[in-house]
């Protein structure tokens, strides 16, 4: 899904005064000013792949701390509880094994300039703990979190994460991300759970 240009900047400059007038007596000087305007290529996101924590299975659910970690290399790691726990799989009917992180495509940015990565819900407010993104089911399964959203980034400065773009301003975000069971659910039923989020990418 392409998602338009964020923060385009639209530069407006006066290079001199308008019809400066000389300081001698009876005598004019007319110099001409002049604007002008810069305006950034228009940036574009699609996505490649989403992010797919693979196949699992959930052994007595009801509390919150099963996770999977899913890295924006595609690494996967579970982490469990005494109650409950995930096994992690190697294949099944939904999608024959195939985790990974998500792939997003960016082009049209300027060449070697350092792009702003955020995540968020679709009002704006950024995914974390508190407000995650989640993932529904099959009718009357429960649901997961997935928060801890990671790309890989290629530094970090006073504006934030980011990833730079390369010679012909394109970039290719690797998005990882956590998944975590949910307090109170007593059944994850088979089938394939999705959600959504916001990927925003800037100047």
């Amino acid at each position: 899904m392409s998602k338009p240009a964020q923060n385009i900047r639209i530069l407006f400059m006066c290079a001199a005064f308008f019809g400066l007038r000389a300081a001698q007596a009876g005598i004019d000087a007319t110099y001409t000013g002049h604007d002008s305007v810069s305006v950034t290529s228009a940036l574009t996101v699609s996505e490649q792949h989403s992010v797919n924590f693979g196949n699992f299975t959930v052994g007595s659910p009801g509390d919150n701390g099963a996770s999977i970690a899913m890295s924006d290399t595609g690494t996967r790691t579970v982490s469990n509880t005494l109650a409950t726990t995930i096994t992690l799989l190697n294949g099944g009917v939904s999608d024959l094994g195939s985790q990974g992180p998500g792939f997003y495509q960016v082009a049209g940015a300027t060449a070697n300039t350092n792009l702003y990565v955020n995540f968020t819900d679709i009002g704006g407010t950024a995914i974390s703990a508190a407000n995650p993104v989640v993932l529904t089911g099959p009718v009357g399964s429960g649901t997961f979190d997935v928060d801890t959203m990671t790309f890989n980034q290629s530094g970090s400065d006073v504006n934030g994460p980011y990833i730079t773009s390369d010679g012909s301003g394109s970039a290719t975000i690797q998005v990882g991300a956590t998944l975590h069971t949910v307090t109170g659910v007593s059944t994850y039923a088979p089938g394939q759970y999705r959600g959504t989020f916001e990927l925003i990418v800037g100047y």
